[in-house]
């Protein structure tokens, strides 16, 4: 949510639907631009590039789905424009 400065969290179904759990789930803050997320390899941390603001904001991944902030580590350039996990 690029223009808001959050982050939703979403659960997969067996089916493969996408329901919404959260609008909200993570707010990195004013004027941060998150553009791009990541998983780790497990799926138990998130990675939000917050481009405005030169950061990647982490979230642990719960087992229900939602998001439970961890840490912003800042001191990427400035418009830094993807992000890859592993």
């Amino acid at each position: 949510n690029t223009g808001s400065g959050s982050v939703s969290s979403f659960s997969l179904a067996t089916d493969g639907s996408v329901e919404l759990l959260e609008s909200v789930a993570g707010f990195n803050g004013l004027d941060t631009s998150p553009i791009d997320m990541a998983l780790s390899h497990n799926s138990k941390f998130m990675y939000a590039l917050n481009r405005s603001s030169g950061s990647i904001s982490v979230y642990q991944v719960k087992a229900d789905g939602s998001l439970a902030e961890v840490e912003t580590m800042s001191g990427l350039p400035m418009g830094a424009a993807g992000i890859a996990a592993q």
